[in-house]
């Protein structure tokens, strides 16, 4: 008898195991039929046991404590609190020009020169290349001078030379100020259409807009795409690219620039990465966005910012 309650024992054992395995992986609540027979079984050996007094009384004890324990309910696994999830990024500014007005909803100010709203383009703005005044020749000065001379000898006037044009381009700057967060992700669609000038896109800090970060594109010049940084100490560059950027293809390209809490800034371009520096010069919230042509015809078709309030 001993020996049989002993092998029921280590059956019984093996059999807790395969349950509990099977309660670890199956569906909660799932019962055993074969498990609670054999424990019914085992527990009417053990009465037999006692009441013929087969067995020694501590090992019948020691048996039932052994069922009991294996017996147990298996306790419910502690499960992890699970990590709140990330709020998406709010829309600081967004502006798609659907309306035809860039002067409201959201309104933007004309600081200088002239933009217009093309409902296939966008925001335009177009500044014409400057030609600059052509230096004469010797033989041109020459003449020149004996033209004078014989004009002073017979008394007629001179004639007045023409206004030259100026050397610098013209500018067409425009601007929004809107609350941004010091962590950002601006994305916007341009069109360029002359590869010449300079196109810029400033996020500004300050009523005067004169300190902060400032993304430029250089059509055909080198570097082609940079990033920097201004303010009372002037311009001063971060990082640079000099890898040919053409887009100059009568494509929207899509640029995206982004910083993160710790000062980390990614430009990319269509996808592809362009830049990537880190600065913690400004630590505090900008105050809008400044978007400036220094010469070319530029679009902007959709602009978009997305941060913390």
């Amino acid at each position: 008898m001993r020996w049989l309650l002993v092998s029921l024992l280590c059956v019984l054992l093996v059999a807790a195991a395969g349950a509990r395995a099977e309660e670890r992986y199956s569906e909660w609540g799932g019962g055993d039929a074969k498990y609670d027979a054999l424990v019914d079984r085992l527990h009417e050996l053990i009465d037999a046991a006692e009441k013929a007094r087969a067995a020694d009384p501590r090992l019948l004890r020691d048996l039932r404590d052994a069922i009991a324990e294996h017996g147990a309910a298996a306790p419910e696994p502690v499960r992890e609190a699970e990590p709140a999830p990330a709020l998406p990024p709010q829309k600081l500014v967004h502006d798609d020009f659907a309306d035809g007005n860039f002067t409201r909803n959201p309104g933007w100010t004309v600081a200088e020169g002239r933009f217009s709203v093309d409902s296939g383009l966008g925001l335009r703005s177009v500044v014409a290349q400057a030609v600059a005044a052509v230096e004469k020749t010797s033989k041109q000065k020459r003449k020149d001078l004996v033209t004078d001379v014989l004009g002073s000898l017979l008394g007629t006037k001179k004639e007045e030379p023409a206004p030259s044009q100026p050397s610098q381009p013209q500018r067409a700057e425009i601007f929004i100020s809107a609350p941004i967060s010091n962590a950002f992700r601006l994305v916007f669609e341009i069109v360029s259409r002359e590869k010449h000038g300079r196109f810029s896109l400033d996020l500004f800090q300050g009523r005067s807009r004169r300190a902060g970060y400032r993304l430029a594109y250089m059509p055909g010049g080198q570097p082609s795409l940079e990033l920097q940084r201004f303010g009372s100490s002037g311009v001063r560059s971060i990082t640079a690219s000099n890898q040919t950027l053409n887009l100059e293809d009568k494509f929207r390209h899509r640029i995206e620039f982004s910083r993160d809490a710790a000062g980390g800034m990614v430009v990319s371009v269509d996808g592809g990465q362009m830049l990537n520096a880190t600065d913690r010069s400004f630590r505090d919230a900008f105050s809008g966005i400044t978007i400036a042509n220094d010469g070319g015809d530029y679009s902007i078709r959709k602009i978009t910012v997305f941060g913390d309030r």
